[in-house]
């Protein structure tokens, strides 16, 4: 048995230098996900600025305010609700979408025992199941609401020309006339904070994997593989393999005697 020891310390197996291989692999990954949560959280700072920069915007003329609501008549057709299934006018069609969503969302319940502080979920006790709200915070039908702040004054939307590159202008109809944007800070929040979910999902992934791979380089040299596997080295590289080889040679020539 320490013959054997010995000759697995002084051997590098092609199985155990492949699990290193895909465990580099594996970490580099987690630093890239790292590096786009970083990201993500860099340009959610940057949206809430958009929308302070937006929100001092002055409110536009009546002129200009009915001029915005014949552009967006223009177009009489109505459109088949994705959720409901009935017909509703276009320029009503994203909040009516937006109602048909919470009301269905709130037949089912995601929750969990513990909650999670300083996070991009809800994290709302409910008092019956003892449960703390697992959805997005700003999609949560249940428990968001609005502040008086956020539906007072201009839109406040980013406009972009025909190439959707930004104008550097900002929708100036007041939010509760706005029919072409409506809800859109919600909207740009829940898009990013979607994509730092699925980074933290495949960060979980790739953590498990990684731990994993240590775990079966780590089993490879224990006393259990020693006694169940044996390589013989027929090529030794160095003169203490070959001592050991001679060795284990001359033990099982003494064993036959």
């Amino acid at each position: 048995m320490p013959i054997r020891l010995e000759q697995m310390d002084s051997q590098t197996y092609a199985a155990t230098q492949s699990n290193q291989n895909e465990t580099e692999a594996v970490r580099q990954k987690l630093v890239e996900c790292k590096t786009m949560v970083e990201k993500l959280f860099q340009q959610k700072a940057s949206l809430e600025q958009t929308i302070l920069k937006g929100k001092r915007e002055q409110p536009c003329s009546q002129d200009e305010e009915e001029h915005h609501g014949e552009d967006s008549t223009s177009d009489n057709c109505d459109v088949h609700c994705i959720t409901c299934g009935l017909p509703t006018p276009l320029r009503t069609a994203v909040k009516h979408f937006e109602k048909c969503f919470n009301r269905y969302e709130n037949q089912t319940s995601y929750g969990s025992l513990v909650p999670t502080p300083n996070s991009i979920f809800c994290d709302i006790q409910n008092p019956k199941t003892k449960t703390w709200c697992k959805r997005l915070k700003v999609l949560c039908p249940e428990h968001f609401r609005e502040s008086v702040e956020d539906t007072a004054g201009v839109c406040g939307m980013p406009l972009t020309n025909e190439d959707f590159v930004k104008t550097g202008k900002f929708c100036r109809i007041p939010k509760k006339n706005c029919s072409k944007h409506p809800s859109w800070e919600r909207v740009k929040r829940a898009e990013l904070d979607l994509e730092v979910l699925r980074a933290y999902m495949r960060m979980e992934e790739l953590v498990e994997q990684e731990t994993i791979l240590m775990r079966t380089i780590q089993s490879r040299g224990g006393i259990v593989q020693s006694l169940l596997n044996y390589s013989l080295a027929h090529r030794p590289e160095d003169g203490k393999s070959a001592a050991s080889s001679t060795s284990s040679t001359s033990l099982s020539a003494d064993a036959s005697f």
